[in-house]
């Protein structure tokens, strides 16, 4: 008798114990989707020395943001063509539209090394690679840049950051 009292509490304790793995497993799966993925935001900047005709839709640049490009670049106005904020899972990577010619595709390489492609009008302008640590813990900004076909002298910039500095920005305003 006492060999069937024993077994069963320990038929029962096996059973409670699976219920708390599935249950520990249940619950923390949205916690590790979450440290699975990356939330990053991407500006699409026009960087010119002319002014902005009036029926251009484009935002001027936040201060803030533009006195960190007018003490690196030649350009004295910069306009936000287009402002993008997403999230991937890190093993998959991401393709963001950001205007109707500029398209780009981002990707970790490994843990610590972002990728990112830059696509104008439909063939591959940049690949560009870039430490994710100090985006992400330090708040720097990650830049890719080249000249404005369509308008001599110009130029455009994709300026990748994490989003809480993105909401940085806003509250400057």
């Amino acid at each position: 008798m006492k060999a069937t009292n024993s077994s069963k509490p320990k038929f029962s304790s096996a059973l409670q114990i699976l219920g708390l793995a599935l249950m520990v497993f249940w619950f923390a799966t949205p916690v590790l989707q979450a440290a699975e993925t990356l939330k990053l935001s991407a500006r699409l900047v026009w960087g010119t020395n002319r002014d902005k005709s009036a029926d251009d839709e484009l935002k001027a640049m936040t201060p803030k943001l533009k006195s960190k490009f007018v003490n690196i670049f030649k350009w004295k106005e910069y306009y936000e063509i287009s402002k993008k904020t997403f999230q991937f899972p890190k093993h998959e990577g991401k393709q963001v539209r950001m205007s109707k010619k500029c398209e780009i595709i981002m990707k970790l390489l490994d843990k610590d090394t972002l990728q990112v492609q830059v696509i104008g009008e439909d063939q591959l302008q940049r690949t560009v690679k870039h430490p994710l640590k100090p985006i992400l813990n330090d708040g720097d900004l990650f830049v890719v840049g080249g000249d404005d076909k369509d308008s001599y002298g110009d130029a455009w910039f994709l300026v990748i950051t994490h989003p809480d500095l993105g909401k940085e920005h806003k509250k400057e305003k």
